[in-house]
């Protein structure tokens, strides 16, 4: 994994390598409009809660490496849920029970997740607001025996047009791929596929690639930032980091062992929640405790109430290979030679790498990433001074949909400075 500072953005794609024995051919498909039924809307609050609860679980297995993080665990879903849709047998039970699948059985799966996104997509205000995008595609060896009913599929529940390319050409093959990831992300995410990721035994490549930009709706004002010191484990003294500040009402609220607060994005449909240990050294024990039942918590006590802000601005690239991590979670037959997905191609396939990338970055206008989750203890504002929310040592954050809870990125700050 690798984490450095970089621009001002919020993005996140996701791709799966697939390597199979027998070639055969495919042709190239256009996307069509997801259809939406009103048995998927139904359908839309059991996968977002699974979403979060993949959300949760990943956090668990990756938060043991070092210094900042972030993904957006929906965006890796989308592509792993395509990938399952052509699975079957233990292959399929696996991914079900790893993926938190299980509450939404055969076709629902999909259209759930085709309705979730549709919903979401209504968050895009536009120009000057919040803007939401997020795209799949599906790029296939031309003489590859897909499955039409599989190709079907993804192109009606997730918008995915199957590209014929030619693995051969590895290196036009991995330009061509990078350069439709790089276009989606706003040129964010330029070199996804970096080499040896694909070669000419490549078969199928699935990518998602969601693009996020979002202005506070109540912005911070640059004259007020300042460098503070900001507590950095394992260094003797505070840094001094680009600190913004203002006293505004928020979604604010406090718990034994931390403060919660809530930034909403213009339109208020987004918000990003951070999470403040009160103790300078108590992010690892707050991450232990996380659970989808303690954010629902957090997230229920949130109350109105006027607050002393003071954020560091920052900026998190990271990357990851994640086979090893998901094999881990539960579903390793889809890595080895043992997977079934004979409900995608009539040739022998595996996946042999899962590449997820995300950026984020937070500075006095917005979109740059940050969520918090407090326990808000209700007070007079008329007789006491506002509290004050400094965040000056690691945190956690999320930016979330606060109509329907779901996680759409996920991170950590331990170092402002990248």
């Amino acid at each position: 994994m690798r984490i450095h500072g970089t621009h001002r953005c919020l993005l996140a794609p996701v791709l799966l390598l697939l390597a199979c024995k027998p070639p055969a051919r495919a042709e190239p498909g256009r996307p069509q409009a997801v259809l939406v039924s009103p048995e998927a809307r139904a359908d839309v609050p059991a996968w977002i809660s699974g979403s979060d609860a993949f959300a949760i679980d990943l956090y668990q297995r990756l938060r043991t490496a070092e210094g900042n993080l972030f993904f957006a665990p929906g965006n890796l879903r989308t592509a792993l849920a395509m990938t399952h849709a052509g699975a079957a047998g233990t292959t399929a039970q696996e991914m079900a029970r790893a993926l938190h699948f299980e509450a939404l059985p055969g076709p629902r799966l999909h259209a759930a997740q085709a309705a979730a996104a549709a919903d979401l997509g209504a968050a895009d205000s536009g120009v000057g607001g919040v803007v939401l995008k997020a795209a799949n595609r599906l790029w296939g060896a031309q003489d590859e025996p897909f499955v039409p009913a599989y190709l079907e599929l993804t192109r009606t529940q997730y918008g995915a047009e199957l590209v014929g390319i030619d693995f051969a050409a590895t290196e036009q093959a991995r330009q061509t791929i990078n350069a439709w990831v790089s276009q989606q992300t706003q040129g964010k995410i330029a070199e996804l596929l970096a080499p040896p990721a694909i070669n000419a035994g490549t078969r199928l490549v699935l990518t998602s690639a969601i693009y996020f930009k979002g202005a506070w709706l109540r912005a911070f004002d640059p004259a007020q930032t300042e460098d503070k010191p900001f507590q950095v484990p394992g260094l003797a003294v505070a840094p001094d980091v680009p600190t913004m500040q203002q006293k505004r009402r928020f979604a604010y609220a406090e718990s034994g062992d931390a403060q919660l607060l809530e930034l909403p994005y213009v339109g208020e449909r987004l918000a990003m929640m951070i999470v403040l240990p009160r103790a300078a050294d108590g992010l690892s024990a707050l991450e232990a405790s996380l659970t989808t039942q303690r954010l629902g918590e957090w997230t229920a006590a949130l109350r109105p109430t006027e607050v002393k802000v003071a954020l560091p601005r920052f900026t998190t690239r990271a990357s990851f290979e994640l086979s090893a991590t998901l094999s881990a979670m539960g579903m390793p037959a889809a890595f080895t030679g043992a997977a079934d997905f004979s409900g995608m191609s009539r040739g022998r396939l595996q996946i042999s790498s899962v590449i997820h990338e995300a950026f984020v970055d937070v500075g006095e206008a917005g979109t740059e990433a940050a969520a918090a989750t407090a326990v808000v203890m209700t007070r007079s504002l008329a007789m006491d001074p506002p509290p004050s929310f400094t965040a000056d040592r690691p945190f956690l954050y999320f930016i979330r949909d606060t109509r329907s809870g779901q996680i759409l990125f996920l991170g950590r700050v331990v170092d402002p400075r990248g």
